[in-house]
C-alpha cells in the first residue's frame, strides 16, 4: 500500500497551484456513528381542532477517528522547488502518546455523545371549508453530555492585547465549555388557503422560529484537537529558502506520519506541556 502526503506547489503559469496527493483531511479517517432516533404523538381530534403533542429524540454517539494532515502538508514555492526539495512550509499534527497509524486507529481520542431533545405542540385550527390555521410551540435541547479536555494551554493562553481593535472573538482563556445545554423556545404560525376549494390552487405561508443540528465536525475538532492530545507542527522558511528544515518531510518512517520529522526540527512531540517550536515547557 501507497500512503502519499498532500503537496502543493505554485505553478509555472501565473496565478496557478498544483495540489497532489491524498486529501490533508484523509490520511486517518475513520469516522463512525450510531445514532437512534425515537419519535411519540399524541393526536386528538376536537372539532374544528386537531391538536397535537409530541416528542422527537436523537440521541448521536460518535466516534470522530480523524486525524487532520498526519501525513504532514508539504508547500513548495514553485515546481523547481519540489524537484530540488526545497519546501518552504511544512506543516501536520501527531499524537502525543504514540503517532504510529496502528495506535491512533486503535486509540480514538476524539469519541463522545451528542443528544437532541424535543417537545412540541400544535393546533391545527379549521376556520373554514379552505381556510386552516397552524399554530405551534416547540421547546428543543442539544446536550453534549461529557465535554472536551479543557487544557492548560487554554486555560493560561495570553491576552491578546490588540483585542478588540479590528475584531472581536471569545479569548481561549475565557473558554468554560458551557456551550449548548439551553432550551430554545421555537414559535410558530402558518396557514392554508384554498382559493377555489377544489385544491387547483393552494396558498400556503407561515412565520416562526427554527433551529438545527450544529456540524458535528466542529465537536470533533475541539475533542481532538485541544492541545493534550495531539499537537500541531508549522514551520516555514521567510519566503526565499534556502532549506532550514532537518531531514526530509517526504520521507517518513512507515507508518508513522509527520511526527518524526517535527521532532528532528526542534519539536517536542512526547509531551503535551511543551509549547510549538519553542522547546519550552510549562511545569
Amino acid at each position: 500500500m501507497l500512503r502519499f502526503r498532500r503537496y502543493r506547489s505554485w505553478g509555472r503559469k501565473p496565478g496557478t497551484t498544483i495540489f497532489f496527493g491524498t486529501d490533508r483531511e484523509a490520511s486517518i479517517f475513520n469516522q463512525r456513528q450510531r445514532t437512534i432516533e425515537i419519535t411519540d404523538n399524541l393526536v386528538w381530534n376536537l372539532g374544528k381542532h386537531t391538536l397535537t403533542i409530541g416528542t422527537h429524540n436523537e440521541l448521536y454517539r460518535i466516534n470522530y477517528g480523524f486525524v487532520n494532515s498526519w501525513n504532514g502538508r508539504v508547500t513548495y514555492q514553485s515546481i523547481d522547488d519540489f524537484l530540488n526539495n526545497n519546501p518552504e512550509r511544512v506543516q501536520g499534527s501527531y499524537n502525543y502518546v504514540n503517532n504510529s497509524r496502528d495506535y491512533i486507529m486503535g486509540n480514538p481520542v476524539a469519541v463522545f455523545n451528542v443528544n437532541f431533545y424535543s417537545a412540541y405542540i400544535q393546533d391545527e385550527v379549521q376556520l373554514t371549508d379552505r381556510f386552516t390555521l397552524t399554530k405551534g410551540l416547540r421547546f428543543d435541547l442539544a446536550s453534549v453530555p461529557t465535554k472536551q479536555i479543557l487544557s492548560d494551554k487554554t486555560r493560561n493562553t495570553f491576552t491578546d492585547p490588540s483585542f478588540g481593535t479590528t475584531y472581536t472573538y471569545t479569548p481561549l482563556n475565557q473558554i468554560t465549555g458551557g456551550y449548548l445545554g439551553k432550551i430554545q423556545i421555537s414559535p410558530r404560525i402558518g396557514f392554508r388557503f384554498d382559493a377555489y376549494g377544489d385544491q387547483s390552487l393552494v396558498l400556503r405561508g407561515g412565520v416562526g422560529m427554527f433551529t438545527s443540528r450544529i456540524p458535528f465536525a466542529w465537536l470533533g475538532y475541539a475533542f481532538y484537537n485541544n492541545g493534550d492530545t495531539y499537537g500541531a507542527y508549522d514551520q516555514k522558511t521567510d519566503g526565499n529558502p534556502p532549506y532550514i528544515f532537518q531531514g526530509d518531510p517526504m520521507q517518513h518512517q512507515p507508518g508513522h506520519g509527520i511526527g518524526d520529522f517535527a521532532g528532528n526540527n526542534g519539536q517536542v512531540i512526547t509531551d503535551k506541556k511543551c509549547r510549538q517550536n519553542t522547546g519550552r515547557c510549562n511545569r
